[in-house]
C-alpha cells in the first residue's frame, strides 16, 4: 500500500509541472502571446501595469481606454488596465505612491505639483515624468451675442461671469489668468455648467468661461441653441500669459467645433498628457511610443481627442520627460526644450 500510495504522487508531481510547463510562475500567456514574441519585446513573462484616468464617462476615462486597448494589441507581453481615479493631482499622488504606473493629467496640474505648490500643500511630486502630450484643453469664453457686447476677454471687466465649480478648471484658469491682463468682474458666480448655461441664457450670467477638452458637452448645447459668441484670447495676450505660466500656450480651435464658430477660435490651450514614474524603464516607455504613434488612427477611433497626437507637441510641455521618451523624440528629430531634461538624463 505504501509503496501504492508513493507512485501516486509522483504521478501527481509530474503532471503538475506540465500543467505549470515546469515554471513557477502562475501568469497565464494571452491568446495572442508565442514564445517568439517575448522574445522580440525582451520580456519573458507579462508586464502588468494600471493607467490612471479619472471618473467613468470622462475624457481621461475614454482615452485611456482606448489607450490600453491600442497597447495591449500590438505589445508582446504587456497588460495595462484602465483605472479609475480622482483625476489629475491624484494620478500624480498614486504614481508617486508607487500605486499605478502611468496616470493622465493637465500640464498645469503636474507642473504645480512638481513644484509643491497649489494643489499639492507643499508636497513636491516630482518623480513624474511625461511620456507624451496627447491633446490640449483649452480655455473657451462664451456668451450670447444678443445680449451683451463682450469682444475681447478684457471686456469681461464688470461682468458677471462663472467659471463652473469652485474646484473646477475653469476657476482655476481665471485666477491665474484674470489678474495678468487686468480683467476685473463684477461678481463670479460657481455653479454646475448645466445651470450656469441655464442663467446665462436668461441673462442672469454675461459670459461663462471654462478651462477644459473641447468640443464640452454644456458649451455644445448653449452653442445650439443661442446667438453664440466665442470671446478670443490673442496671441499677444496668451504670451503674456505663458511668460508667468508656462504650463500655457498659445492655441486655437478648430473652426466647426462647435455651432457659431465660423472661423478659428484663438484663445490658451494647457496640454493633457500621459505621465509615469522617473524609475519606469526606459525601453519599456520607447517600445510604448513607438505603438502609440504607429497606431494613431486607431487610437482615434477610441476617443477623438488623439487627433491632436503629434510627437511634436511632446516640446510644448513644461515639466520634465521620461529618460525613454526622451530618447524616442531626439530620434525623430523633436528639438525639446531644457525643461525636458530630468536631473537623471545623462545623455
Amino acid at each position: 500500500m505504501k509503496k501504492l500510495i508513493s507512485v501516486i504522487a509522483v504521478v501527481l508531481m509530474v503532471f503538475s509541472l506540465c500543467a505549470c510547463g515546469g515554471s513557477s510562475s502562475s501568469v497565464a500567456p494571452a491568446e495572442n502571446e508565442s514564445a517568439a514574441s517575448g522574445e522580440a519585446s525582451g520580456r519573458t513573462s507579462v508586464y502588468r501595469c494600471s493607467l490612471g484616468t479619472a471618473s467613468i464617462g470622462g475624457n481621461f476615462n475614454v482615452s485611456g481606454t482606448a489607450l490600453a486597448n491600442v497597447l495591449n494589441k500590438y505589445m508582446d507581453n504587456f497588460e495595462m488596465t484602465v483605472e479609475v481615479t480622482g483625476g489629475s493631482s491624484d494620478n500624480a499622488v498614486k504614481i508617486q505612491n508607487d500605486e499605478i504606473e502611468f496616470g493622465f493629467i493637465g500640464e498645469n496640474i503636474n507642473y504645480v505639483g512638481h513644484r509643491g505648490e497649489g494643489w499639492a500643500n507643499g508636497v513636491k511630486y516630482d518623480d513624474t515624468r511625461v511620456i507624451m502630450a496627447q491633446n490640449p484643453g483649452a480655455v473657451q469664453i462664451l456668451c450670447d451675442a444678443s445680449q451683451t457686447d463682450i469682444n475681447n476677454i478684457v471686456d469681461l471687466t464688470g461682468k458677471v461671469i462663472s467659471n463652473g465649480t469652485t474646484t473646477g478648471g475653469g476657476v482655476l484658469a481665471a485666477n491665474e489668468i484674470f489678474p495678468i491682463l487686468g480683467v476685473e468682474y463684477k461678481t463670479r458666480q460657481d455653479m454646475g455648467w448645466s445651470d450656469a448655461m441655464t442663467a446665462m441664457g436668461d441673462g442672469l450670467i454675461d459670459v461663462c468661461m471654462d478651462l477644459g477638452g473641447f468640443p464640452a458637452a454644456a458649451f455644445a448645447e448653449f452653442a445650439s441653441t443661442h446667438d453664440a459668441k466665442w470671446v478670443p484670447i490673442t496671441k499677444e495676450q496668451a504670451d503674456q500669459v505663458a511668460a508667468v505660466y508656462p504650463y500655457y500656450t498659445s492655441g486655437s480651435i478648430p473652426a466647426g467645433t462647435y455651432d457659431g464658430m465660423t472661423e478659428d477660435y484663438d484663445t490658451i490651450f494647457t496640454w493633457y498628457e500621459c505621465i509615469t514614474s522617473a524609475d519606469t524603464d526606459p525601453d519599456l516607455v520607447y517600445e510604448m511610443l513607438e505603438v502609440i504613434y504607429d497606431h494613431k488612427d486607431e487610437l482615434t477611433l477610441g476617443a477623438a481627442s488623439y487627433e491632436w497626437l503629434d510627437p511634436a507637441n511632446a516640446a510644448l510641455v513644461a515639466t520634465p520627460l521620461h529618460v525613454g521618451a526622451i530618447r524616442f523624440y531626439e530620434d525623430h528629430g523633436i528639438e525639446l526644450p531644457e525643461t525636458a531634461y530630468g536631473p537623471e538624463w545623462e545623455g
